[in-house]
């Protein structure tokens, strides 16, 4: 299901496609410098922790990825330049979800809107036979103010087999479907209000829909300050003719029929990246993958005691590079540890994360100072 403008939207051909599509399977042997380039040439971005579709990372015999393919990123692990494992896993916990054979990095370069008519379509990936169903006749030749270079639908199917779902039938009841796009106001709340109040007039019953609780009570606040009142309500059967509710919702869109507009946040405020909270740790909790950290947190060492975490350091040992987490302590002194050590449950010398309330000056690294309870914290995180 898509709509008319999806459908004029330049993409790659079917050949460019089908060639910039990466097939990864388990003991397959390639070089992971060419990897990379080619999850750069595919249009994937480079990120400290993957998070979302169309990102990669890559730490020592470590290569993440999120393909559209799947619903979570997946794994590569390598031995040399051999694929060992490919595993899926959730990006907040680090924690594997599942494991696969074969990984399709489905290709995301884009088309420039201004690739002229004879650039390929998403009809053009379909069969010539495939008839193209029309819930809303109406918009076969309807235009867009927003877009008036876009093309009518008419001409976007033409010479298609078509269904038009209105002129269907079940005995003597018309069956109509209909349900429409709606603009994108890009943080223009005056332009937003006026068409609330328009909506309102015309009967319709508007929902704002935002991702949380506290996003929700920011849009009723930037709305109070355009004059329009409205509440937070639990969901979309809400009697009030405007309200705003919280939930998931990737496009907006609007049901004549019933009298119903749904805007999302999109296009309330703009397309933004969307972004993974990640859940509260408890207190001295173990660590499950460096990823848990950021800059200035607060871990206890094996044999070091408590120290701040400074980020992530490649360094040459011999001839491979490898990943290790820098701690600082006391007096300026660092420490350099393993990044494979911090995801080890064997390992003694991983770090965890240190109780509320400790400071970074509560220990000298390698000194007597370190308190017996950091010690105790450090082999039994939850006794913390």
């Amino acid at each position: 299901m898509v709509t008319p403008a999806a459908l004029d939207t330049p993409l790659p051909t079917p050949g460019e496609f089908r060639e910039g599509t990466l097939r990864l399977a388990t003991k397959d042997s390639l070089d992971r410098e060419l990897l990379l380039e080619a999850l750069e040439k595919a249009g994937y971005e480079r990120a400290d922790s993957v998070v979302e579709v169309g990102q990669w990372s890559a730490r020592g015999g470590i290569v993440d990825v999120f393909s559209p393919m799947h619903p979570s990123p997946a794994r590569l692990e390598f031995d040399g330049d051999d694929i060992e494992s490919i595993r899926l896993f959730d990006p907040t916990s680090q924690r594997s979800t599942g494991t696969l054979d074969e990984l399709l990095v489905l290709p995301l370069v884009a088309v420039p809107e201004t690739a002229d008519a004879g650039a390929t379509r998403l009809l053009q990936y379909l069969p010539a036979a495939a008839p193209v169903i029309v819930d809303a006749p109406r918009l076969l030749d309807e235009t867009s103010e927003d877009a008036p270079g876009r093309r009518p639908l008419a001409e976007i199917i033409a010479g298609r087999p078509r269904v038009e779902l209105e002129v269907l039938a079940a005995g003597e009841t018309d069956l109509t479907l209909e349900a429409l796009s709606v603009d994108s106001y890009s943080g223009k709340f005056d332009r937003l209000v006026d068409d609330v109040n328009r909506w309102r007039g015309e009967g319709f019953s508007v929902r704002l829909v935002a991702a949380d609780p506290g996003q929700a009570e920011h849009l009723r606040e930037i709305l109070h300050d355009h004059d329009l009142d409205t509440r937070v309500a639990e969901g979309l059967e809400a009697p009030d003719p405007i309200a705003i509710v919280v939930g998931e919702l990737s496009g907006g869109f609007a049901v004549p029929a019933v009298g119903l507009v749904v805007l999302a946040e999109t296009e309330i405020f703009g397309a933004r990246r969307r972004t993974l909270r990640r859940p509260k740790y408890q207190r001295g909790a173990a660590l499950t993958a460096f990823t848990d950290l950021a800059v200035g947190d607060l871990v206890v060492h094996e044999d070091h005691g408590i120290g701040k975490y400074l980020g992530l350091r490649t360094m040459r040992i011999g001839d491979k590079d490898a990943d290790f987490l820098l701690l600082e302590y006391a007096d300026g002194n660092q420490l350099y540890v393993p990044s494979t050590a911090s995801t080890s449950s064997r390992s003694t010398s991983a770090p965890t994360r240190a109780p509320r309330g400790w400071t970074a000056s509560a220990a000298r690294r390698g000194s007597a100072s370190r308190s017996r309870s950091a010690r105790r914290c450090a082999r039994w995180p939850r006794s913390c």
